[in-house]
This record gives structure tokens, C-alpha cells and sequence, in this order.
């Protein structure tokens, strides 16, 4: 069947006085009804409006409600019942409300109020949200630009020195460099040719060529499958939490960006304390979360006051590994979440994977 249009209120009920009084009510506030009485003659569940009231004695009315609930409907319905069993009943299926028939058409509208308030609030987080995204988005971006033109910088310029002396060398009548001098020259052009291929090999490793299609993502799938590729990676890393969280998102990224954030806590083991890195999976609030954690030999936490976002840190591998962080960074932004760095005193350092939590509990 069509969608009802939202503006429409949908009565799925028993006749009665106390239903006709209500309608009435409604048509006078200048918006429609839809009145059926019976779950078969209504929309289905993923159609249904978002202004709707079920009876809950009708057949099929629980699993009519449960549904919407599943389908994770931000204005769930309305229930009439009969008692209090059915009022509790109805509220562990996802009503929002329950009204008791007979009810009084000054109570349908004060749903309807209360309903249409919602409504808006959520149109306005969302909006708000949105806009958020978009700016972090612009950030997480210009962080990427910054980065890369600073990690080119340095090994383009020790090249073309490089090459700019051996040319003019090669222009001398006698060379002034021995055999062991010009191979260090040369070796240190090669080297900061790699590092720029490095660099632009990182650029691409988690660049989405289009707007990724997401989708709910089990996150201890995604951290046992990055530990499943390291080796020796079940006596580095150590995998905790909830096996049930899912987050919004795209799985390969996920698992793209978890893999170099725990790589990057494998590099900066120190060979002495030889520190365990902990994978954590938990939700908070509406988020779901995946930490990459360091922790010292004797179960202290690492801590550093370092940036690892911060443009600038350069190095034999600090060009790939600061890239990949923003590049890493922007990738979670599109897909609508936030990589986020900790360091605190006594509380370690680690980096967090925020998505959006996929499905939560229905109370």
C-alpha cells in the first residue's frame, strides 16, 4: 500500500463514540484522518505515518507495533487499551503512549501536540547534526591538506638538493665527491623518493572515491578481523567488551582504519616494557565505540602529550604514518562519526572510533 502523507493521522481502532468524537476533534485542527478498523485495511508498518494510533486488542496489533519499534521509527504510536495489563504490555512492544478507551478527543490532541513537538525537535537535531557533520567534515579536510603538503615538503626538497648538486657535479671537469660520498648522496635521494611514494600510497588507502553506502557494522567483526591479519596479533592485542554493539558505517573502511591505528600502537611498542594494545568495544549514549588503547607491561596505561593529528611530525615514516591518522580521521567523518584522541594523566593514551550506535535497546 501507498505511504499515508505525514500529515495525516492514522486511526487503526475499534468504532466507537469516543473514536468518532476524536475524528471530528482532528478534522477541526485542519489536518486528515485515516480511519481503518482493522491491521489488514492499514498501511504496513514501514509506511505507516508518523501521527498514528493503534488499538491494542485488534489482531496482530503487538507485532504491528513491535515492527515499527524494529524499524527504528523515531515517533513510535500511540496504543488505546483496555487496562493496565495491556497499557504494560503495549510499552514493552515500543508504544510511545497509551490511552484508555474511552478517551476524551482533548486527550487524542494533546498526543498530537505532544507527538507533532517531537516532530520538530528531531527535524532540528538533525539539521543541527548535519550541519556539524558538514563542518567537520571541512576540518577533518583541511587537516588532510595540511598534512600532506607538509609531509611532500621535506623529502621533495632533500631530493631536488640532491639531484640539483649531482647535476652540477656531474657539469665539474673533476668530481669533487669520492665513490663512498656520491653513493650517501644517492642513497639519500632514493630514500626521499621513497618516503614521497610512501606518502602518496598512504593518500589512497582510505580515500572513498564515492559517499560510502552505510550500514550496520557488528565492531568486534571488524577489530577480530584486524587482529586476525597481524601476526602474533591474539599475544598483542587483546579484544574487550560487547560482541552485540553495531555501528553505523562501511566495514572495510572500519576495518581500514582500525588496522592503522593498531599498527601505529605496535610501532611505538618499546621493546623493554613490551606494552599490550587493548581493542574496546562499548556504546554510550547513541554512540557506538571502538578504543584502541596502549597499555604499559605491568598494566599501567602508555601516556604521551603528543598531537598525533598535529601537521609536522616527519620522520623515516612519519610522512605515511601522519597521513594515514587524516586520512584515517576524514574517512570516519564520512561516515558520519568521529576519530577522536585521548591523553590524560593516570588515564593513558588512545584513539576512539565514534559511530552511530544501530539499533539500541527498546526499554
Amino acid at each position: 500500500m501507498l505511504p499515508v502523507a505525514s500529515q495525516v493521522v492514522l486511526l487503526i481502532a475499534r468504532p466507537g463514540v469516543d473514536l468518532d468524537a476524536a475524528t471530528k476533534s482532528i478534522i477541526g485542527t485542519g489536518m486528515r484522518t485515516k480511519v481503518v478498523a482493522a491491521l489488514h485495511e492499514a498501511p504496513l508498518a514501514a509506511a505507516a505515518p508518523e501521527l498514528c494510533f493503534v488499538e491494542w486488542s485488534l489482531p496482530s496489533a503487538p507485532d504491528y507495533i513491535a515492527e515499527m519499534s524494529h524499524l527504528q521509527r523515531d515517533l513510535l504510536p500511540v496504543v488505546f487499551v483496555g487496562s493496565r495489563t495491556e497499557s504494560a504490555a503495549a510499552f514493552a512492544h515500543g508504544a510511545m503512549a497509551t490511552l484508555q478507551r474511552p478517551f476524551l478527543p482533548e486527550e487524542i490532541l494533546g498526543c498530537l501536540v505532544g507527538m507533532r513537538e517531537r516532530r520538530e525537535l528531531r527535524r532540528l537535531t538533525t539539521a543541527a547534526a548535519e550541519h556539524d557533520q558538514r563542518a567537520s567534515a571541512a576540518t577533518a579536510f583541511e587537516a588532510v591538506l595540511r598534512t600532506l603538503g607538509q609531509e611532500l615538503r621535506i623529502p621533495l626538497a632533500t631530493a631536488l638538493a640532491n639531484v640539483e648538486y649531482l647535476a652540477e657535479v656531474a657539469q665539474s671537469a673533476v668530481s669533487p665527491l669520492s665513490d663512498e660520498e656520491q653513493l650517501a648522496v644517492t642513497t639519500d635521494t632514493l630514500d626521499a623518493m621513497q618516503r614521497l611514494r610512501a606518502v602518496l600510497e598512504g593518500m589512497s588507502v582510505l580515500a572513498l572515491k564515492d559517499n560510502p553506502v552505510l550500514d550496520q557494522v557488528r565492531l568486534w567483526h571488524v577489530a577480530q578481523r584486524v587482529i586476525d591479519e597481524l601476526p602474533g596479533g591474539t599475544h598483542l592485542v587483546e579484544l574487550q567488551g560487547d560482541r552485540s554493539i553495531r555501528g553505523w558505517g562501511d566495514e572495510m573502511t572500519l576495518v581500514d582504519v582500525t588496522s592503522i591505528l593498531v599498527r601505529r600502537a605496535i610501532a611505538r611498542r618499546s621493546a623493554a616494557q613490551e606494552p599490550r594494545i587493548s581493542l574496546h568495544i562499548y556504546a554510550h549514549d547513541t554512540e557506538a565505540r571502538l578504543t584502541v588503547r596502549e597499555w604499559g607491561a605491568s598494566g599501567s596505561r602508555r601516556r604521551t602529550t603528543d598531537d598525533p593529528f598535529a601537521a609536522g611530525r616527519s620522520g623515516r615514516n612519519g610522512g605515511q604514518a601522519g597521513l594515514e591518522l587524516a586520512a584515517a580521521r576524514h574517512a570516519v567523518v564520512k561516515l558520519g562519526g568521529m576519530l577522536s584522541y585521548v591523553s590524560q594523566k593516570d588515564a593513558g593514551c588512545a584513539f576512539r572510533v565514534r559511530l552511530r550506535l544501530a539499533q539500541p535497546a527498546v526499554l
